[in-house]
């Protein structure tokens, strides 16, 4: 086995969502009624002639929430799949020594014994796949990760999206160059919760 064919191996034990199963989540338009406030800044963003005439910020990772889906309502394959986005890139990017040290740190990881990805403690795994990796990787630009439809996430009383939005609670203490985006409908529970320490539109 190659040494390249190795690491893949090692990048399974993440059992991350594939691109497929996470692409097939998205929705054609926004339901009816919601994200007004985004739509309508980006309106602004486009009829105002002195705005910058491009938005533009490179996607590392994707995941999309879909209420009644076992698969993608379920907090706990989140940070597992954004990681492995992260350290697989398929395609050349312009934050490349950020993925390949990441890479590096994941990869060490998964060779120990003590990393079980089949644990349902989503901050256990934030902690150690997202908070201990990052939090001194030196860095002059991160691509965007992008986590959308948060209010489909499982039953908003579950144990485990309590726990998971604690994690990006925790995500707001890395470094400011890493960069979250957060979509979803305004549900109290999540607004009570995330509204002090986030960027809102």
């Amino acid at each position: 086995m190659t040494y390249m064919a190795q690491e893949k191996e090692y990048l399974k034990r993440l059992q991350a969502i594939p691109d497929e199963v996470r692409g097939g989540a998205r929705v054609v338009s926004c339901m009816a009624g919601t994200r007004r406030d985004i739509l309508d800044t980006v309106t602004a963003w486009l009829q105002n002639p002195d705005a910058q005439n491009i938005l533009w910020g490179e996607l590392g990772s994707f995941y999309v929430f879909k209420q009644g889906n076992a698969t993608l309502a379920d907090p706990v394959a989140v940070w597992r799949t954004i990681v492995h986005d992260l350290v697989d890139m398929p395609f050349p990017s312009r934050h490349e020594h950020f993925h390949v040290e990441l890479r590096r740190r994941i990869l060490t990881l998964l060779q120990g014994s003590t990393f079980d990805a089949g644990s349902r403690d989503v901050e256990a795994q934030f902690e150690a796949l997202i908070q201990e990796p990052m939090k001194d990787l030196g860095v002059s630009g991160f691509p965007v990760i992008v986590i959308d439809a948060l209010d489909e996430c499982g039953t908003q009383s579950q144990l485990e999206f309590q726990m998971f939005l604690r994690t990006l609670v925790s995500w707001s203490r890395l470094p400011r160059g890493f960069r979250l985006v957060v979509t979803g409908r305004n549900v109290h529970s999540i607004e009570e919760k995330l509204v002090p320490m986030l960027v809102s539109t």
